[in-house]
């Protein structure tokens, strides 16, 4: 069946980009039959009455049914037919806001990117005895989002004299709409929860190493590592940036100055760029015979692609078997699994899982390592002309002011920094951590492949370089828990050093205070009373009852001060008064209010006295005129 449907209901669409974000860019009233083929892509049209027939093993058809025909439309009919399985639809917003207005039609045909980027590496194979070469399908090596959408729509089993592609390996580098929107045109309608999980955890930088095992429905898999980190690298120099071709990329990067301990030594600085990176893959199938890897690679930050194109020849492999897309110089290896030559694949796909996971993880551990060298390096060095934030001789030194506050907004800089590698380091390790709780840790999949089979059985070679991988991968997590560590201290020393410069500015910033303060009480107490007293000896004599000699200036000036002498002793002295005020005007209300309670209660005293001696009266009155009666 082909990966592409074309079914007729007018909503489909919009359905489907309201999954993944994409314009459908086809529409009209022309009907399609089962045989049409638009520009190259196999355009079929489920058949409601052979639907059973004409569905392979390897993809069974549940019991909903197509839509009834009417208007075409570009629908994946697998995209959207099972929506309990993909979640909310939220959980691909991030995905429609990167992938824009991307076309599909526009991919058909090939425009811009899609028809010259060559991202897309796909490698198909079978062998039914899953050992040796096995047997290849042609392909052209790297590929377009064109190309890879005309291929990845045939069909995946039954395709002439092509065998059957069991055994299916995709890579992306630089994950880019075009190549999404491909992907989830082609993918298989039930497996397209996992493909769409794998691109929303990609594009938004989310970590995650688990199995998954559904509990119902149809016996799969699926296995998934997401690693994202950071890559450092020199910044690249403008006359030399327009040589790479513009990537349309999700990715943040930020421009920092770095000090190393060479270029410390000259007084130098160097830009390095921070990328964002991230790479991702996901194994998922029904069994080790049939099962796909698709795997998701940021490569912004190298100054080379590892899709530069390059000359493919068929050649022969192990065993007489033939190798398609191999490079001249004799060596393809699987961008997956960087070191792997394709001709000598691994068949299992639990075996290949952690293969993969230990060379990518050592590749992140990498990355991590050099970034922490350079940012220690540079906390080292900052700090070592610097030494007024630890250093005990500075105490004597008055820095300058300016000096301390860019320190400070280094010092913060820096912290937030590490702050942002701690979060991205952690949520990797407490994914890893979770895999391998002895607590139902996923890791109990992999449990049996540690163990020791018999020599005669085929499983075991690969079974002891798996158990060579999970070892190798568990070494490499513990040196990315030290690193983490080392961050967590760096970290902490910068945070007392900021408490320091914190300090140091708030001393400054109250001797600055101080300072202000006597200045304002010398203008106030001393060249204010002066100055009135020269503007009022400046007035005209007539108006003036003294004589206009020195000593009566000093007298106005002494009584300028007294008067105000006296002002301030009625400012300072009024809020103590306002307070006393207020204290007597609650105590003389509490007193009235004590005095009234004090009369409420005597007047309720009196009426129950005055009743009590009513009922006396009245007992008594009664009780003579019994006596009265008795008598």
């Amino acid at each position: 069946m082909s990966g592409i449907n074309y079914v007729d209901n007018p909503g489909c669409s919009s359905r489907f980009a309201a999954h993944f974000g994409f314009d459908d860019g086809l529409s009209s009233t022309t009907s399609l039959s089962p045989d049409d083929d638009v520009e190259g892509i196999n355009a079929s049209v489920p058949n409601v009455e052979n639907e059973a027939a004409t569905a392979s093993i390897i993809e069974p058809f549940s019991s909903l049914r197509p839509p009834q025909r009417g208007k075409r439309y570009v629908y994946v009919w697998h995209c959207v037919s099972e929506s309990t399985d993909l979640g909310f639809p939220s959980e691909a917003d991030e995905v429609k806001r990167y992938c824009g207005n991307v076309s599909l039609k526009d991919i058909e045909a090939g425009v811009g990117d899609a028809g010259t980027r060559r991202a897309l590496w796909i490698d198909d194979r079978k062998n039914d005895l899953l050992s040796g070469c096995g047997s290849p399908r042609l392909s052209n090596g790297w590929m377009t989002a064109a190309e890879g959408l005309r291929y990845l729509g045939q069909p995946r089993y039954s395709l002439g004299k092509e065998p059957d592609a069991e055994r299916r390996l995709i890579c992306v580098v630089d994950l880019t709409p075009d190549f999404i929107c491909a992907l989830a045109v082609s993918a298989q309608w039930h497996y397209t929860p996992v493909l769409r999980d794998a691109m929303c955890k990609h594009v938004g930088f989310k970590p995650s190493i688990m199995v998954h095992l559904p509990s119902d429905g149809m016996s799969k898999f699926q296995m998934e590592f997401h690693l994202p980190f950071f890559a450092i690298r020199k910044c690249p120099q403008p006359e030399g940036s327009h040589k790479k071709r513009s990537i349309h990329s999700m990715r943040k990067w930020t421009d920092v100055s770095l000090t190393d301990g060479e270029s410390s030594m000259s007084g130098g600085e160097e830009v390095y760029r921070i990328y964002e990176t991230q790479v991702s893959c996901v194994v998922y199938g029904h069994d080790e015979w049939q099962w796909t890897a698709c795997a998701f690679i940021d490569n912004a930050h190298e100054s080379g692609d590892l899709y530069d194109d390059g000359e493919f020849h068929d050649g022969d492999g192990e065993d007489g078997e033939a190798v398609v897309g191999q490079k001249v110089d004799g060596f393809d290896e699987d961008p997956i699994a960087t070191g792997l030559h394709v001709s000598k694949p691994i068949w299992r796909p639990r075996q290949y899982f952690t293969k993969a996971l230990e060379v990518n993880i050592k590749e992140v551990s990498q990355e991590w390592q050099e970034l922490i060298h350079k940012m220690e390096c540079d906390i080292i060095a900052y700090k070592q002309s610097h030494t007024f934030t630890y250093c005990s001789t500075s105490q004597n030194s008055s820095e300058p002011s300016e000096e301390i506050k860019r320190s400070f907004n280094w010092t913060l800089e820096r912290m937030q920094q590490l702050g942002t590698f701690i979060n991205v380091l952690s949520g990797t390790l407490n994914q890893w951590n979770a895999f391998v709780s002895p607590d139902g840790g996923d890791i109990d999949y992999f449990s049996d492949l540690q163990h020791p089979l018999p020599s005669k059985s085929p499983e075991s070679p690969e079974n002891r370089a798996a158990g060579k991988s999970l070892r190798a991968i568990k070494k490499t997590f513990g040196n990315l828990q030290n690193l983490l560590q080392k961050i967590e201290l760096l970290r902490d020393d910068l945070s007392r050093d900021f408490k320091t410069l914190t300090l140091r500015l708030s001393l400054e910033g109250r001797d600055a205070n101080k300072h202000a303060s006597f200045t304002s009480t010398f203008l106030i107490w001393v060249l204010y009373p002066i100055t009135l007293a020269a503007s009022i000896f400046s007035m005209q004599a007539s108006v003036i009852p003294f004589g206009l000699t020195p000593f009566w200036f000093l007298i106005t000036i002494f009584i300028l001060l007294g008067v105000m002498c006296v002002i301030y002793w009625f400012m300072k002295k009024w809020p103590s008064w306002q307070n006393e005020f207020a204290v007597w005007r609650k105590k003389r209300q509490h007193l009235g209010e004590e005095e009234g309670e004090r009369e409420y209660r005597q007047s309720i005293l009196h009426i129950f006295r005055s009743r009590a001696s009513g009922d006396e009266e009245s007992l008594g009155a009664r009780a003579i005129s019994g006596t009265g009666n008795t008598g």
